[in-house]
């Protein structure tokens, strides 16, 4: 979970494509995503029954928390069991090591080496518990955790034991870099240079996009020919391009699109306390997905059965 050797952030190599194929073969392939359903389902039912209670009781719903919660949720129960106290626990880790990514440390978030202690001190208690837990060895029974362990059983004492003699490395991310230097677009790159996509700069190119800093969701329908979001277009590539595009969008969208679906169906959202929508302050924060600076708070309103059968 640091020292930047998991299939996010690892340097292009061996390493990094056996981490992938591990990843998309065990957790992500298509056929997982599907039997992942039901735990989408149970957990979509868990965040509706949540933003009832405060649409009864006549309260403001924090939608980053809800939606966090919701994701982190399915996320932790796939990939390693987790539940209650442990799943919260991992969340809370999560987000830390997200903060320090970014180079952002509140007072709250752990540092570097504080943060790896925290993490040595978690997993091999996590791993424990799966091991005391056991199981009857059906493969279908087994969540993304469980498949790492029989994994490490089946590789060479040898190899493990080379990997442990590594020195550890740092919790801070490491920057990819280009192997060898190269010309392009004008630019001499030496070899060893740090590069970013500037994914922000790229989504709101005028050259690109007709009015790109206007909140337009109809410019994603019905075009002639559609943007594609898969990294085909490179003017829009939330999930990244080329072999380093993420390997989780057929996991992700499925549980994104269950969330919108359902609170759109079970709820009506009004700003609180008479704010307009020009009230919203949308200033941006640090963060691995840009999140907003004051967050985005709605009341919910329960929908009739009526209303959400004519939906």
């Amino acid at each position: 979970m640091y020292g930047c050797n998991n299939v996010s952030f690892a340097p292009y190599g061996g390493n990094w494509r056996r981490g992938k194929k591990i990843a998309t073969v065990h957790l992500l392939s298509q056929r997982l995503v599907e039997s992942f359903a039901p735990v989408r389902a149970a957990e979509v039912a868990t965040l509706v029954a949540r933003t009832r209670r405060s649409a009864e009781a006549g309260l403001a719903a924090e939608l980053r928390e809800l939606l966090y919660g919701y994701t982190n949720a399915v996320i932790t129960r796939v990939a390693t069991g987790a539940a209650g106290a442990t799943a919260e626990r991992l969340k809370q880790l999560l987000g830390s090591s997200a903060a320090l990514m970014v180079g952002f440390q509140p007072e709250d978030v752990l540092s570097d080496d504080d943060m790896a202690e925290a993490w040595d001190k978690f997993m091999p208690e996590l791993v424990a518990a799966h091991k005391e837990k056991g199981g009857d060895g059906a493969k279908e029974d087994e969540d993304f955790l469980d498949v790492l362990l029989r994994l490490r059983e089946e590789v060479p004492q040898s190899s493990v034991q080379r990997g442990a003699s590594a020195p550890p490395a740092s919790a801070a991310p490491r920057p990819a870099r280009i192997n060898n230097a190269s010309g392009r677009a004008g630019y001499e790159i030496p070899a060893k240079t740090a590069l970013f996509v500037n994914v922000w700069a790229i989504g709101r190119d005028p050259a690109a996009w007709d009015t790109p800093d206007e909140f337009r969701p109809e410019r994603f329908m019905g075009g002639s020919p559609p943007v594609d979001f898969r990294g085909t277009d490179y003017q829009f590539i939330p999930f990244g391009a080329g072999r380093r595009i993420c390997p989780g969008i057929n996991f992700a969208l499925p549980v994104l699109e269950l969330a919108l679906v359902s609170l759109l169906r079970h709820f009506e959202w009004e700003l609180p306390d008479g704010m307009r929508p020009a009230d919203l302050d949308m200033g941006e924060a640090p963060g691995l997905t840009t999140p907003r600076q004051v967050p985005l708070v709605l009341v919910p309103n329960c929908k009739t059965l009526v209303q959400a059968v004519l939906q």
